[in-house]
């Protein structure tokens, strides 16, 4: 009667990890949100090619923010072996209307520091190329790095993987 009372607990507790242990390693399929960031500045759209459209601030993030599309990142994506290793790399995806426009020259990145690394307290510039908000809009902003799956983002609250801002 003894060893049953001490096994029994013993056997739920050893149970309920088993599905905390991940012996494979692979991650667990769900979008995780790894930084956060404030909005310091919602721009106003004007005809002007080179308008502000966000200022916004890193607040946290669980590791190094890089800028994809550098020579850096570029190089990365060309020797990696398996997905996530260039996980530190996040590019931004600016949403317009219907219309989604992956971050492609279209919007220019103005940092503090130019070092291509968003560093935490750091204030990033996000500055039309060209036309995207020539009126009033609604600019959806998406900061993701793409490499892995699933995806990382840095959003403004730990749920949010987007964020809309009316442009105005």
């Amino acid at each position: 009667m003894r060893l049953t009372a001490m096994l029994l607990p013993l056997i739920l507790l050893t149970s309920a990890m088993a599905g905390c242990l991940d012996s494979d390693g692979e991650d667990s399929g769900e979008i995780s949100v790894v930084g956060i960031y404030g909005v310091d500045t919602i721009g106003t759209a004007t005809a002007n090619n080179d308008d502000i459209l966000l200022e916004i601030t890193l607040v946290s993030s669980d590791f190094t923010i890089k800028f994809a599309g550098s020579d850096e990142h570029n190089r990365c994506e060309e020797l990696i072996e398996e997905p996530g290793e260039c996980k530190e790399w996040f590019g931004f995806e600016l949403g317009v209307g219907c219309v989604l426009q992956k971050y492609d020259g279209r919007c220019i990145i103005i940092e503090e520091v130019d070092d291509e690394i968003w560093s935490i307290g750091e204030t990033i510039v996000l500055r039309e190329n060209s036309n995207i908000c020539d009126s009033p809009c609604v600019l959806e902003l998406t900061i993701e790095n793409g490499v892995n799956n699933p995806r990382d983002h840095i959003s403004i609250n730990n749920e949010t993987e987007s964020a809309e801002y009316a442009i105005n």
